[in-house]
């Protein structure tokens, strides 16, 4: 904020004070008045102005501020549930994956079993394709 002085001639000045009061000054006091800077109302008016200005721009920050915090707040909880949310459904992918490889397994070994007894007894598996429609459906011996 830049603020403006009027400043007057030192010797009128003093003077005018000389004659309203009516009493000389001495060197020393002159020195003094001379080192006061005088204000008008207008450089008041304009310092107070800035002021309020700087207030008001001081409480919208605040609130702006406040209004963040919250903001920033929730968006935490909000990333809080999230990251709980992803370990349920990283746990939820494990297990169906060792489900799955369980359930491979025990394919294989039922096939692998009905492949042992079929030969065992002389027995040829039924052999299957699938149609379009993804139903299997049975091949008749002999063919592919």
């Amino acid at each position: 904020m830049k603020k403006t002085y009027s400043t007057q001639q030192p010797s009128t000045f003093t003077t005018s004070i000389e004659e309203e009061v009516g009493v000389e000054l001495t060197d020393s006091s002159k020195q003094v008045t001379n080192s006061i800077p005088t204000i008008n109302i207008d450089s008041v008016i304009q310092y107070l102005r800035e002021l309020k200005k700087d207030y008001h721009a001081s409480n919208q920050s605040k609130s702006a501020l406040v209004s963040i915090e919250h903001e920033n707040t929730a968006l935490k909880t909000k990333v809080e549930e999230l990251q709980d949310k992803l370990a349920d459904t990283e746990k939820q992918l494990a297990t169906m994956q060792e489900d799955y490889q369980t359930f491979i397994q025990i394919m294989d070994r039922a096939r692998k079993m009905t492949v042992f007894n079929d030969n065992e007894n002389g027995f040829v598996a039924p052999a299957f394709r699938m149609d379009k429609n993804g139903n299997l459906e049975q091949l008749a011996h002999g063919s592919n």
